[in-house]
């Protein structure tokens, strides 16, 4: 299971992996406090540039990709997401780190955007794709959900935000096997 940093794309949205030069795209979208309410870093105001420095960073190693989103058909920036713990000895890896900005909320983008990280994931040879939430954000439960994922359990204090609380997160999956399921599920939503 290899992945390489390429840009993704269908009618709905276009994912380019994360450069230099998404940074003017990013930091109107990224200022909304809401995105980072339950986070382990802050990545609005005057923590943008430490969040982007540390995303960009993070681009050099083998195991994770980030992607800024764009709406396909106006151009406009809607946020970014990223592929995660990619394992190729284990065929797995994780999608998240999704923050969409309030436009892009509830619209095509992030089933569209999930449809082209699953497709990637799959096709370079993946068995297992996993999703997580912090338990509590519904609106992020409930989009998991709609994807046909399946609710695996609860990791207790699993991560620590940047207010100092401890959080569970809720663990999801999609196996290869399920693949075509949640395939055609996306498919009729987009």
């Amino acid at each position: 299971m290899r992945i390489h940093p390429n840009t993704l794309e269908n009618p709905v949205v276009r994912l380019e992996p994360l450069t230099h030069s998404h940074h003017v795209h990013l930091r109107p979208v990224m200022d909304e406090p809401e995105l980072w309410a339950e986070t382990v870093v802050r990545g609005d105001g005057e923590h943008f540039e430490a969040w982007f420095a540390q995303s960009l960073a993070a681009q050099s190693r083998p195991d994770q990709i980030t992607y800024v989103l764009f709406d396909a058909r106006t151009g406009t920036c809607a946020g970014v997401t990223a592929l995660l713990a990619m394992d190729p000895l284990s065929q797995r890896l994780e999608i998240g780190g999704t923050r969409l900005g309030r436009g892009a909320r509830g619209s095509k983008i992030n089933p569209a955007s999930k449809h082209l990280l699953l497709t990637l994931a799959f096709n370079a040879g993946a068995r297992r794709v996993e999703l997580r939430t912090l338990a509590g954000n519904a609106r992020s439960e409930r989009a998991i959900q709609k994807l046909g994922a399946v609710r695996e359990g609860v990791r207790r204090h699993y991560l620590q935000t940047w207010k100092g609380q401890w959080r569970d997160s809720i663990i999801f999956s999609i196996l290869d096997r399920e693949w075509p399921t949640v395939k055609a599920r996306l498919e009729a939503r987009i």
